[in-house]
This record gives C-alpha cells, sequence and structure tokens, in this order.
C-alpha cells in the first residue's frame, strides 16, 4: 500500500553546483542532514525528503515535474530569505483561491532554486486570507485562560471538560491560531499509533471561514504515520441535506477525514467514527478503548460494525 511520498531526487551537474544547492536547502531554507555519502545527500524538509546528486553531468531535463512546494507558516518572510541571498522571486506572495468544492484558501510564492528548479513556498488560510497553525500549549501558557472560555462558549455544558481536567488525564491540548491568535483548540489523545480526537472548538465570531478544516488537515499532517480517530454523531438513514448531523460529518471529510463503516453508542446516541492517515484498524481500536477505560471510566466508546 503507497503511504506517501517519500523523495524527491535532483541531480547537480558539477560539485560547485552541488555545494550550491546544499547551502540553499540547510542554511538558508533551514532543513538538516538525514545521511550523506560521497555522491549525495538526503536532506529532510519536515514533511519529505529530498535527495541530491552530484553526478548529474549533462543535459538537465525538466519532464513532467513542474516544481517542488515546501509548507511554510510566514510564506512572506522565507520569500525574503531567499531574495536576500540571491536567489530570483518570480512569483511574489499573494493570495489564491482554488476554485474546488469545497474552496481552498492558501498564501504562496515562487522562487528559482540554486539548480533551477522552481520552488514554491505554500501555507494555507482561512477564507479571509489569514495564517492558521496548530501549536501544543503547555498547562502555564498564558493563551489557557482564552481556549478555557472557547471552550465554554462552543461546547454544551452536558458535554464539557475543562481544559486542566483533560490535560490531569494526559490528554494533549493543541490551540489553533489565526495571525497568532488563539482562535480555538484541539484535544487529542495518543496511544501506540493512535491518536484520538477528543473535542474541537473554534470560536463562535470566527467560524464558517475555513478555520477549523485547515486545522484538521495540519492535524493530519503533523501525524502521518498515525491512524487519527473521530467521532461524529451519526446522521439518520436517510440522511437530511441540511441536518446538523449531516453537516458535521460531511465537515470532517471535507477536512481529510474517510468513513470506516464503524459506530460507538453512548450517552443514548449513535456516533459514526470517521478516521484519517493510516487505515482503520478495529484491533487497534480495541486496544486503545482497553487503555482509555483506565484513564477516563465515564467515556468509553464500544465500537461496532453496521
Amino acid at each position: 500500500m503507497i503511504a506517501g511520498i517519500h523523495h524527491i531526487s535532483m541531480k547537480c551537474g558539477t560539485r560547485e553546483e552541488f555545494e550550491k544547492a546544499k547551502d540553499f536547502y540547510l542554511n538558508i531554507l533551514g532543513f538538516s542532514v538525514v545521511r550523506s555519502w560521497p555522491e549525495g545527500i538526503m536532506i529532510d524538509s519536515g514533511a519529505g525528503l529530498l535527495e541530491i546528486f552530484c553526478n548529474g553531468a549533462g543535459i538537465r531535463s525538466k519532464g513532467a515535474l513542474r516544481h517542488i512546494a515546501f509548507r511554510t507558516d510566514d510564506v512572506d518572510s522565507v520569500t525574503e530569505k531567499v531574495r536576500n541571498a540571491g536567489y530570483r522571486v518570480f512569483i511574489e506572495p499573494n493570495d489564491i483561491v482554488v476554485r474546488s468544492v469545497p474552496e481552498f484558501h492558501a498564501r504562496m510564492a515562487f522562487c528559482y532554486g540554486p539548480l533551477g528548479e522552481e520552488i514554491e513556498f505554500f501555507q494555507e488560510t482561512d477564507r479571509n486570507g489569514c495564517r492558521v497553525e496548530i501549536r501544543t500549549v503547555a498547562p502555564d501558557s498564558a493563551d489557557r485562560e482564552t481556549l478555557e472560555r472557547i471552550n465554554e462558549e462552543a461546547i454544551p455544558e452536558n458535554e464539557r471538560v475543562s481544559l486542566a481536567d483533560m490535560a490531569a488525564t494526559g490528554a494533549e491540548i493543541l490551540g489553533i491560531y489565526v495571525e497568532n491568535e488563539p482562535a480555538g483548540y484541539m484535544a487529542i489523545r495518543k496511544y501506540r499509533q493512535i491518536v484520538y480526537l477528543a473535542f474541537l472548538a473554534v470560536r463562535g465570531d470566527l467560524r464558517s471561514r475555513g478555520i477549523g478544516g485547515t486545522a484538521l488537515r495540519d492535524l493530519i499532517r503533523r501525524y502521518p504515520d498515525f491512524m487519527i480517530v473521530v467521532e461524529y454523531e451519526a446522521p439518520g438513514i436517510p440522511a437530511a441535506t441540511g441536518d446538523i448531523k449531516t453537516r458535521r460529518k460531511n465537515f470532517y471529510l471535507r477536512s481529510g477525514f474517510r468513513e470506516t463503516g464503524w459506530f460507538t453508542f453512548y450517552d443514548e446516541t449513535e456516533f459514526e467514527i470517521g478516521c484519517a492517515g493510516l487505515p482503520y484498524d478495529p484491533e487497534a481500536m480495541d486496544d486503545f478503548v482497553a487503555w482509555l477505560h483506565t484513564i477516563v471510566s465515564d467515556h468509553i466508546p464500544n465500537p461496532y460494525r453496521k
């Protein structure tokens, strides 16, 4: 089964080109070396590997590969960094809207790299063109108070758990930030190769801007080697188009999750299990549930298939 792109390979025609490429990717962009050998080097970009050889003398052909895109949390600053290092920026930072279903909002720029390769710096944004990112929130963070208020506003009282109580039982709190301001949070639990999304909340006045979906896609990228699991209320059969349960399910499906055919039932409500990342593994989920029972005894999913 294909799990994703492992690396992109490039060849330098001379040792001088090779040294220039190493300087660009290691010193200017700040990537790190994974391994090296006499004829080449493997570099970690943070979300994929670059393999650069120094034995590619001869005519270079571009072929069907158009460009390399690197995800960044600040398109403008990294563009200035490569410009100041003497590299040509041929598309300045700008906001784009991909007219897909759903629409996709991003900020991007292009430059030429040391081997003539086209490089894109790419950053997802919300529908207003604002930067969205997720960060782990430490227990003593000044943002905890703001996120707790969002929790109280967004989560019904009968379902709500304070961030302090979640953290006390081992949950990790990921803050959702828009232009460096706290706008929401996700609470996750990690066990072996499972990431369980317990809560997701976005500030009321910022909803319908694509912030939650952008944060979910960022979560999926953060844990590429994990089975990421979420539960949402199962829509009725047949599902009503405008029903809140249907809209919530579609939100997760648009944001990178997929149906599993598995369900849970508690609090007199049926929930459907969605999954992202690794394929859904019922046995691994059973192990997670058994572990969760030792942590939070009053909230135990009991998965079944329909």
